[in-house]
C-alpha cells in the first residue's frame, strides 16, 4: 500500500529535480516553436512560469512525504506527531 503513496509523492518530485532552464535557452527554445524572436517580457514570464511550478511542486512534495510518514507511523500503532 505505501508503494502507491510513495509512487504518488514521486509524480512531482520529476518537476522539483528537472532544472529550470535560463533565459537565454529559453529564448532559443522559443524562437524555433515561435519562428520569431521573443520579447524579454516573453522569456521573462516563461522563465517566472517555470521556477513556481518548481517551487510549488517542492512544496507539494514535502508534504506529501510527511503524509507517508505519517501513515506509516500509524500503520505501526504509533502515535502522529
Amino acid at each position: 500500500m505505501l508503494g502507491y503513496f510513495y509512487s504518488w509523492a514521486n509524480t512531482d518530485l520529476d518537476v522539483v529535480m528537472t532544472p529550470v532552464p535560463s533565459p537565454h535557452v529559453i529564448a532559443n527554445q522559443l524562437q524555433a516553436q515561435w519562428g520569431r524572436a521573443p520579447t524579454v517580457t516573453e522569456v521573462a514570464a516563461v522563465h517566472q512560469m517555470l521556477t513556481s511550478r518548481r517551487a510549488e511542486s517542492a512544496t507539494t512534495t514535502v508534504a506529501k512525504y510527511c503524509f507517508i510518514y505519517e501513515l506509516g507511523k500509524s500503520a505501526k500503532g504509533q502515535k502522529p506527531t
